[in-house]
């Protein structure tokens, strides 16, 4: 992570590796508030379809983050859509929802923990090709 200019406050980091339970993701930028208690994850989808800010993927990066940072108490999510002209927001807090995602996320890595890669990968993930 590296210092804003802008906000000496405040660490921005930019395509940050994010580890959850066994897995991992990359959010585009964190950035962290200097007292480190507030945290904002932004994420760009461009994409036509909608990702809203309350879902899976972003429920393990905040999982991810809270891990990294045992000071943080709240996040905020911003999925911008630069093609919709849309910025989905969502704000979770450490006391209330870390142990409600974290059972929704070892779930959902459970059910499909059994599945054939292979088959996720060719079928599922490359449309069938």
């Amino acid at each position: 992570m590296r210092r804003s200019n802008a906000h000496d406050a405040a660490t921005v980091a930019q395509e940050i590796r994010l580890d959850y339970l066994g897995q991992w993701g990359f959010c585009d930028v964190l950035v962290v508030d200097g007292g480190g208690h507030r945290a904002h994850l932004i994420d760009w989808k461009f994409a036509w379809s909608r990702y809203h800010a309350d879902s899976p993927q972003f429920w393990a990066y905040c999982i991810g983050v809270w891990d990294a940072h045992p000071a943080v108490e709240s996040i905020t999510v911003h999925v911008a859509h630069p093609f919709r002209g849309e910025i989905d927001v969502e704000t979770f807090s450490r006391s209330e929802h870390y142990g409600l995602l974290t059972a929704k996320v070892k779930a959902i890595i459970a059910e499909n923990d059994f599945k054939d890669r292979v088959y996720l990968r060719v079928r599922v993930q490359g449309g069938g090709c």
